[in-house]
């Protein structure tokens, strides 16, 4: 809601910009249901390897 108004973030708009962040880079067509990207790049190590 105040995203860029201040310096610093909270750590809930922290956690919805990486959410967004990782729906962006992960790609329209995906069906990630992962929300950070530790999660997602786990994901794509784990389902590379397979």
């Amino acid at each position: 809601m105040n995203f860029g108004e201040t310096d610093t973030l909270s750590e809930q708009d922290e956690a919805l910009a990486e959410k967004y962040l990782v729906r962006v880079w992960a790609g329209a067509r995906s069906t990630t249901t992962t929300e950070t990207f530790e999660h997602l790049r786990l994901e794509n190590y784990t389902s590379a390897s397979a």
